[in-house]
């Protein structure tokens, strides 16, 4: 069952920091323009984006999940080119491999 939480965050801490991470760089590019209404507006999209990370193996990954995702949330014209997600895409995977690639 997925619960949309990153069961490979070690702790409610290691997925706020994620998730906090996620929501900042969305709301930074602001992909269909609401991020001016609060800083909350991608909250859903963020937690989406996070169930489906532990997936990603590549940054290509992580853009083809964040471009479904807008295209899920809200449709295909809106979401743009799946093209258009490369610079979102690389600073979310450069932030979860930062936190994922940790020495124990």
């Amino acid at each position: 069952m997925n619960n949309h939480r990153d069961s490979s965050c070690d702790s409610s801490s290691d997925f706020e920091q994620i998730f906090e991470a996620v929501n900042a760089a969305l709301l930074a590019w602001d992909p269909v323009g609401i991020g001016f209404v609060d800083d909350h507006e991608y909250d859903l999209e963020a937690r989406l984006i996070l169930a489906l990370l532990p997936e990603a193996t590549s940054v290509f990954d992580v853009q083809r999940i964040v471009h479904s995702v807008f295209c899920h949330q809200f449709n295909e014209h809106s979401a743009g080119p799946i093209e258009d997600y490369a610079h979102l895409a690389d600073r979310i995977w450069g932030d979860w491999q930062a936190r994922h690639t940790r020495a124990p």
